[in-house]
């Protein structure tokens, strides 16, 4: 199923999201500088608190997450990784309100900005997001769709060019999470060949191999 996965897998997403917050906060932040003197202060702050709900909601989904790893609680853990998948739509949906805006309220060629800013976004998310292919590749695609239909929708040729670039791009980008989510699994089934080569090196140890009975190391 598409929520199921390994703890492993689930740990590495919460092990990011401190780093994600603090990267996503720094850009929000410059996002604001880069648009106040364009856009109305009233969308600016609304925006901003739709930001502060997706971090605490992020913040939140970590520490549950977390929770359910520690107290081996597999359907704890695929429903919190569900609302994971949920959170990062609503980021994704806020992030491309802010630049629909943004183009709306800012001179011509800022659109080029927030395409900058949105490919920044995604690449930096194949370090927290690629464990869990799915959630990732959904959110990229949310991401990226509407920044390549504001680009066609210029219909100009500079514009053109640079939806053309980013489509060379992008698959780089998505070749390189995909091996570092296969990469991933086989690190997970590297440790649990390890995990049960010791489970079964321990019961040859306490076992005696003529009788199969335990022997003194056991007792």
């Amino acid at each position: 199923m598409l929520f199921d996965h390994h703890p492993i897998q689930v740990q590495r997403i919460v092990d990011e999201t401190p780093k994600t917050v603090i990267g996503l906060s720094l850009l929000s932040v410059v996002t604001i500088w880069i648009y106040a003197d364009f856009i109305p202060t009233h969308l600016l702050i609304a925006w901003i608190l739709l930001q502060t709900i997706f971090i605490f909601f992020r913040l939140l989904n970590a520490k549950m997450l977390a929770q359910s790893i520690q107290e081996e609680d597999m359907d704890k853990m695929r429903l919190h990784t569900k609302l994971l998948f949920f959170v990062l739509i609503y980021s994704a949906l806020v992030w491309n309100a802010g630049n629909i805006v943004g183009v709306m309220y800012a001179p011509p060629m800022y659109e080029f900005v927030s395409l900058v800013m949105m490919m920044g976004i995604v690449t930096a998310a194949t370090i927290s997001l690629s464990a869990i292919f799915f959630i990732y590749m959904s959110y990229f695609i949310l991401m990226m769709i509407p920044q390549f239909y504001m680009l066609y929708l210029f219909g100009d040729r500079p514009h053109l060019i640079i939806m053309l670039l980013a489509f060379i791009y992008f698959p780089f980008v998505i070749m390189l999470t995909k091996s570092l989510y296969q990469k991933s699994l086989k690190t997970i089934e590297h440790h649990e060949d390890l995990k049960n080569h010791a489970n079964d090196l321990y019961g040859l140890s306490i076992t005696d191999a003529l009788t199969q009975l335990h022997n003194r190391r056991y007792f």
